[in-house]
């Protein structure tokens, strides 16, 4: 019912130029994860405690506290011969962060159980991205007047997150290991964007636009 993560990429990167026109380049990313998740989950205690799945005094809320680390990797190319045009892409590999931490359990109020912290872990995926674009450069008098730019980007959400971060409990009380998955059901994205700059001349600088 409520998820606060924190994620973040530190990163290291290197690239070369290969030729005057063809540079690539490599970036190793480490992930650190901070993971808060709030559950609610229908205990089948019976008909008679239980009539019906929507019988709110028969829910267990979780709150699940973790931490993880993970690591991916990125490649890229920048191919800009000589001449208005130039182009580029990049790819960063999935990235699987594997979380440990505790989780509290309240329980529910027709069974008033004694439920003590848990170890728990949550693991969850990022997906691939995969990047291309396109630039068209106008030059005057030996400059870079303008340039007009197009991306696309696709991401495959739905194979890293098509179910979603995956819970498990070693021990709830009575309930012994439990085991969840917060469904996500993403699905892969697709997105285009088209941009440009204009370089205005003030003097010594350039005002970018």
């Amino acid at each position: 019912v409520q998820s606060r993560s924190l994620i973040v990429l530190p990163t290291a990167a290197l690239a070369v130029r290969v030729a005057p026109w063809l540079s690539a380049g490599a970036a190793f990313h480490g992930a650190y994860a901070s993971v808060e998740q709030t559950t609610l989950a229908f205990a089948d205690l019976g008909r008679t405690l239980c009539p019906t799945v929507e019988h709110a005094p028969c829910d267990v809320r979780t709150e699940a506290r973790a931490t993880g680390y993970g690591y991916g990797a990125s490649f890229g190319l920048l191919v800009a011969p000589d001449g208005p045009l130039a182009f580029g892409a990049s790819a960063r590999s999935p990235v699987h962060i594997a979380a440990r931490g505790r989780v509290t359990s309240t329980p529910p109020q027709v069974a008033p159980l004694e439920l003590a912290p848990s170890p728990a872990s949550i693991t969850l995926d990022l997906p691939w991205m995969l990047k291309v674009g396109g630039r068209l450069r106008l030059h005057r008098d030996g400059r870079e007047v303008a340039d007009v730019e197009l991306d696309a980007t696709y991401e495959t959400w739905g194979t890293a997150q098509g179910t979603g971060p995956r819970l498990r409990v070693e021990s709830a009380g009575p309930f012994g290991a439990v085991e969840s998955t917060v469904l996500h059901r993403y699905k892969d994205t697709f997105g285009v964007r088209l941009g440009t700059a204009y370089n205005a001349p003030l003097g010594d600088t350039t005002l970018t636009l």
